[in-house]
């Protein structure tokens, strides 16, 4: 037997959302697995069969989202242990749960070392609209900290513009710009700051656009740091699905013959690019982060070709 009904509709509704972002989706992807481990009153066998096919599918409805990743693989090697149907709905319930209590830890931990990355008086750049950047600002602001912001306007769907709104919303001074302006507008920024869905071997996965801010701030001599917990990183012997074109509407209303439209959602910034990536567990630098993704484990039921790239 496989996934139950409201599972399978829960996975369909993650694989459709193109607007949240990965912390979100990984917060639905774990009550999706939890509601899937609560069938407790099946077989073993028919419990575990379900669990390994929830795990699958979630990671296949958005396979460039590392949270989503991650969680499905930890849930597997809980469940391997587990010799019933009540220990292992337990182990996999307790990894949902210890899995979303570490998204919100490492966003107050990130908060916390980002602010001191912040200069008295001084004016930050950002892309996009990350919670976890918002957080570190915001905890700047009510730690006493004046700085001001430079914020994208993030087309086509505009996140910037509601990141701006809500830094307004709390008194911090702030500027919208358009995407295109960014290397001019990088001459008042003190350093630029960026959320990310998943941090691979290729590179830093986050709106499109963030590698145009990376290579302005390596043009102006600028910190360009990347705030991201370790349930981002993804590991180095797996393959990174991430390039989907989507709704060409976004970018031009009308049907033009002969005209094709690329609307991509998101880009890839190369890990050279980036001066850190501030973490819960510390602040890495692009080697260290490299390290890091080799050493993640893959379960066999999540396992793809192809060998590790060359250190």
């Amino acid at each position: 037997m496989g996934p139950a009904p409201e599972v399978l509709a829960r996975i369909a509704a993650i694989a459709s959302d193109n607007r949240s972002g990965a912390d979100l989706l990984a917060r639905q992807a774990a009550e999706a697995l939890e509601l899937q481990a609560g069938e407790s009153w099946r077989a073993t066998s028919e419990l575990r069969e379900a669990l390994t096919g929830a795990a699958r599918r979630l990671v296949a409805a958005q396979p460039a989202m590392a949270p989503i990743f991650q969680l499905a693989n930890a849930a597997l090697f809980a469940a391997d242990g587990c010799v019933d149907a009540v220990s292992l709905s337990g182990a996999v319930i307790a990894v949902c749960r210890r899995f979303t209590a570490r998204i919100q830890t490492a966003q107050e931990v990130i908060s916390e070392a980002a602010r001191r990355e912040i200069p008295e008086g001084g004016t930050v750049l950002t892309h996009s609209s990350s919670s976890t950047v918002l957080a570190a600002l915001l905890s700047a602001c009510r730690a006493g900290r004046r700085f001001s912001v430079i914020c994208t306007e993030s087309r086509p769907m505009f996140e910037g513009v509601a990141l701006a709104k809500a830094l307004a919303a709390a008194r911090i001074p702030v500027t919208l710009i358009a995407d295109a302006a960014v290397y001019h507008h990088f001459q008042k920024a003190s350093l630029a700051v960026s959320g990310a869905d998943t941090i691979a071997w290729q590179g830093v996965l986050n709106k499109a656009g963030t590698a145009l801010v990376a290579l302005a701030a390596r043009a102006h001599r600028k910190k360009f740091l990347v705030l991201a917990g370790t349930h981002k990183l993804f590991p180095a012997d797996r393959e990174l699905i991430w390039e989907r074109s989507e709704n060409p509407r976004e970018i031009l209303p009308e049907e033009c013959a002969g005209l094709h439209v690329s609307n991509l959602y998101f880009d890839l910034t190369p890990l050279d690019l980036v001066t850190a990536v501030v973490t819960e567990e510390g602040t890495f630098s692009p080697a260290t982060v490299r390290r890091r993704l080799r050493r993640l484990q893959v379960h066999p039921a999540l396992a793809s070709t192809g060998a590790p790239p060359a250190a």
